[in-house]
């Protein structure tokens, strides 16, 4: 059975712009991914607060230099 594209069922963006389809994974402690998790809704907070935490780093002249990682 063939998917057709723009049905009922298809998957609906989370907001205005889609996101990228490869996950960006890190590392943390044991602790703090459990009371990370803990907290309801914690992804779309994280990807609400990602925003401010990178113009605040870019402003204190935090970022790297490196190249996309792809």
């Amino acid at each position: 059975m063939v998917f057709k594209k723009n049905n009922e069922y298809g998957s609906k963006p989370l907001g205005e712009k889609p996101m990228d389809s490869r996950p960006l994974c890190f590392r943390l402690e044991t602790e703090i991914k459990e009371q990370l998790r803990a907290i309801p809704d914690w992804q779309q907070k994280l990807r609400d607060a990602l925003p401010d935490l990178i113009s605040q780093w870019t402003e204190l002249g935090e970022t790297s230099d490196a190249a996309d990682l792809d």
